[in-house]
């Protein structure tokens, strides 16, 4: 038995669902070049499983993929929401959604970017795979602290783990929070973020699994999906809402907050999506596959960099029993989240969701990672301290109690973009 994974670049017509998105039908057994009923594309059946097909420019037939799963497509697929399976080596996330049609009785969907969850282990990012020169690391930095984070919930009732508190603030200089978000419980997340301002710091949201999208009052509109991040400068303010579009299945990522420097505070806001083909990525010499959000490792420069925090935004997946270096200035505050598995971080272990906040050490010269029993993936945090005072309200940062007055006084009277 198998099925079909057929990219649909737009399906046509009532009951089918629009957009580039990636479809599993029930549609078996078919003949070679056998016209698809409902989205006229021609089949292609291969001898083993596989992702080629034939290249019809509305509905590209991906071939025939083995179950590897399940004796039975049933058996495989019977239970609605998010499934995560194995189909020739390749981690694929599939959702369910409705249709009505009357030759396709159910229909599994993906966006193309989504066949491979950013923490798929030895996977490569097949558009932005960059050839990396290894970093000389002589004195790895060691774990001054672990932390296990707070559950909490924040916006309209949305359900996280805060990681990185207040009372880290000053030790991890310019990092003012770090929020983690992880469920496949719907009531967790549908509320969401509705608007709400921001002044005096940068935003860094990176979806590992889901879809959320954003709007401000600066006229700016977009939508994180798997792998995507999405940078946002507040600036001297701005109002904005964080909404799912999705109505099941797992949404999972974390939310950054970097400080800006008194100077740039008043900027104007800024913003701007990277979507998961955009972002740098490498394979280490051990198998590890490194993302380069932002700053630069192993020779890859990241997909944003900042003057003066100089942050470095790494999310790394390794697989079992290997080891991950990468050099990080030892001027820079770092730390290193831990979202699946367990590493080894210079030479402590830290568990699936946990912080690990490494030492100042002025000799080190870079940090070292060890998966042990299996897999794991971690992101990777480091950024050159502003040593400047914080003064936190809400979602205000500023310098001054006075600012903090100023900040709010503005957003009363409507002076935020």
């Amino acid at each position: 038995m198998g099925f079909y994974l057929q990219a649909v670049d737009k399906v046509m017509g009532s009951g089918h669902f629009l957009g580039n998105m990636l479809a599993v039908h029930q549609e078996f057994p078919a003949k070679l070049g056998e016209r698809h009923p409902p989205c006229g594309a021609y089949q292609k059946l291969l001898p083993d499983a596989g992702f080629q097909g034939d290249q019809s420019p509305r509905n590209r037939c991906l071939g025939q993929a083995k179950v590897v799963c399940g004796a039975h497509k049933t058996s495989l697929f019977d239970n609605r929401g998010k499934q995560q399976h194995v189909i020739r080596g390749k981690t694929i996330l599939f959702h369910k959604w409705n249709t009505p049609c009357p030759e396709m009785p159910f229909m599994y969907s993906t966006e193309i970017y989504s066949m491979v969850p950013p923490y798929a282990g030895n996977e490569k990012e097949t558009a932005m795979e960059t050839r990396m020169t290894p970093d000389t690391v002589n004195r790895p930095r060691t774990v001054e602290q672990v932390v296990q984070g707070t559950a909490t919930s924040d916006g309209a009732g949305v359900k996280l783990t805060r990681v990185l508190m207040p009372h880290l603030q000053q030790r991890l200089d310019p990092f003012l929070m770090l929020d983690v978000f992880r469920s496949d419980e719907p009531g967790d997340y549908l509320a969401g973020f509705p608007d709400h301002p921001h002044r005096g710091f940068e935003t860094v949201t990176y979806m590992l699994a889901g879809r959320m999208r954003h709007r401000d009052s600066a006229g700016h509109e977009g939508l994180l999906q798997n792998g995507d991040v999405q940078w946002m400068n507040a600036g001297r303010g701005i109002v904005h809402s964080e909404m799912p579009e999705q109505e099941d299945g797992l949404m999972e990522g974390f939310q950054l907050w970097i400080n800006l420097p008194a100077r740039h505070k008043m900027d104007a806001p800024g913003y701007r999506d990277i979507p998961h083909a955009a972002i740098p990525a490498y394979t280490a010499p051990e198998g590890a596959v490194v993302r380069v959000i932002a700053g630069q490792s192993n020779g890859v420069k990241g997909a944003v960099h900042r003057e003066t925090t100089e942050p470095v935004y790494l999310d790394i997946q390794l697989p079992a029993r290997s080891a991950f270096v990468t050099a990080i200035p030892s001027s820079h505050n770092a730390f290193v989240y831990v979202y699946r598995g367990a590493l080894q971080v210079g030479g402590r272990l830290v568990e699936s969701g946990r912080m690990a906040v490494l030492d100042s050490d002025a000799q080190a010269d870079g940090v070292r990672l060890v998966a042990v029993e299996e897999p794991a993936g971690a992101i990777l945090v480091a950024g050159k301290p502003l040593r400047e005072p914080i003064v936190q309200y809400g979602p205000f940062v500023m310098n001054s109690r006075e600012e903090i007055y100023q900040a709010l006084a503005d957003f009363r009277e409507g002076h935020f973009s």
